[in-house]
């Protein structure tokens, strides 16, 4: 009599989790499934790309179009995996400034002592304080070679030629 005692309760606990799990798939899946639907939506509508962000799961939308010249097609994707977490084309401030049009504001020659010695620019260049002082948080030294800086640097000044990548 025990044994089956044993059986019945374990049979109404599984009989329980599979309820709770087509609570689940009843409830919460058309939800995530609609969210999903709304993302793909407006990338096949904008012309954007969806971007899943390693930090916080964020989705960000980038242009599908890409620089004719391979080294800023290698620049977009440094922006992408590097610099599109904290940074827009177009869309306004994040955690760091918004870059559309940043080739005009600086020159490349500023531009690439920054991305190649970020953390001691912060310490002794007054425009580079500047933006410390305004964002509250230091840019991270990225660790990018020479040559991914002049990719980036391809690729912004692509970008600024072409309007931006706009609402990433």
């Amino acid at each position: 009599m025990k044994d089956s005692r044993k059986t019945s309760t374990e049979i109404l606990k599984r009989f329980v989790r599979a309820g709770c799990i087509l609570a689940l798939t009843v409830w919460a899946l058309p939800a995530l499934a609609y969210d999903s639907w709304v993302e793909d939506h407006v990338a096949a509508t904008y012309d954007y790309v969806l971007f899943k962000g390693p930090s916080a799961g964020r989705t960000i939308l980038i242009a599908a179009a890409d620089p004719a010249d391979a080294d800023a097609a290698k620049g977009k994707l440094t922006f992408e995996s590097k610099c599109a977490l904290c940074h827009s084309m177009g869309a306004g401030d994040k955690i760091g400034p918004d870059l559309k049009g940043v080739t005009q504001r600086r020159a490349d020659k500023w531009l690439t002592w920054w991305l190649l010695e970020t953390d001691r620019m912060q310490k002794t260049d007054p425009d580079a304080k500047a933006l410390l002082a305004k964002y509250k948080t230091p840019m991270p030294n990225l660790g990018l070679r020479p040559a991914e800086v002049r990719e980036l640097l391809g690729f912004l000044h692509w970008s600024d030629q072409h309007d931006g990548m706009a609402k990433n």
